[in-house]
């Protein structure tokens, strides 16, 4: 009579944070998308007969802004799509496009003049007026931050996270144990 030992079974794959880091990269990259398009700051500008407030939203004071939360959204399907260093590069990817949304408030309060109706040929000084700003920067920089953390985990820990086959990869395991190996191991192939 022969002892027969039983596999071990392969350790699982740590996926901790995997879940909160895909859900905070989806609110942080949708949130910056949407205080970007929001207005920033409003002027009264006046072209002699007539005074018209003119809004102007982050994205068009900042471009670059809005160009890293696409990316950072985006980058919410390359983390599920890959695995290993891959992954990790995509950390570094999402890194960066929190760096171009965070570049938008910081200078939007570094640089404190607004160009708002740049067809106007009169100086800020001749309208008297100066712009009125909005908290709607505030809501990128929190945006930003967790697109920056999220791009840190990834390149932290997403080498570790399941892939996106994980579940299939251990049925085709399970399959190919021949029906000889299956009765040895008490298992009916049959059923």
């Amino acid at each position: 009579m022969t002892d027969s030992v039983e596999p071990a079974p392969m350790p699982a794959k740590k996926s901790s944070g995997y879940g909160l880091t895909l859900l905070a990269l989806t609110i942080g990259g949708g949130g910056a998308l949407w205080s970007l398009t929001q207005p920033w700051a409003s002027e009264n500008v006046s072209n002699g007969f007539t005074t018209e407030s003119v809004d102007v939203s982050g994205a068009a004071l900042y471009p670059v802004g809005l160009a890293g939360a696409w990316l950072a959204w985006a980058s919410v399907v390359g983390i599920v799509a890959t695995s290993g260093r891959a992954r990790q590069v995509f950390g570094v990817v999402v890194l960066g496009s929190a760096a171009a949304v965070l570049a938008a408030p910081l200078l939007y309060l570094l640089l404190d003049q607004i160009v708002v109706g740049a067809d106007t040929s009169q100086s800020r000084d001749a309208l008297g007026t100066s712009p009125t700003k909005t908290m709607w920067w505030v809501v990128t920089v929190l945006c930003g931050f967790a697109i920056a953390a999220s791009g840190v985990f990834t390149m932290l820990r997403g080498a570790g996270w399941r892939r996106l086959s994980a579940r299939q990869d251990g049925q085709k395991q399970k399959s190919e144990v021949s029906d000889w190996d299956a009765l040895d191991q008490g298992n009916d192939p049959t059923v």
